[in-house]
């Protein structure tokens, strides 16, 4: 898959979570795959970032696109994973149910 689609790819970053969640035997897995900076790569310029998140059945994966530096980069993946990981959980353990 690497040598197919590239590092940085949303198949990559699906297979980095089924991974994460297969081999760590964990109920929610999260992963990123991008280019934060200061420099792209080949398959997509700096600021390209693959978040996945999800369960073993239930995988979502967003892309986010921009390069606003290596450390805006970095934390907006860090904060659309965190995001994405509540959502998911809100969704599988809504409020007032026991």
């Amino acid at each position: 898959m690497l040598q197919e689609k590239g590092a940085v790819s949303e198949d990559v970053a699906r297979a980095m979570a089924e991974g994460a969640l297969e081999h760590l035997k964990t109920d929610y897995a999260i992963a990123v795959t991008g280019y934060a900076g200061p420099g792209g790569g080949p398959e997509a310029p700096v600021g390209t970032i693959f978040v996945a998140v999800g369960k073993a059945d239930d995988i979502e994966v967003r892309e986010l696109t921009g390069d606003d530096g290596r450390e805006e980069n970095v934390s907006r993946a860090i904060v659309t994973a965190l995001q994405m990981l509540l959502e998911k959980l809100k969704k599988d353990f809504p409020a007032g149910e026991e």
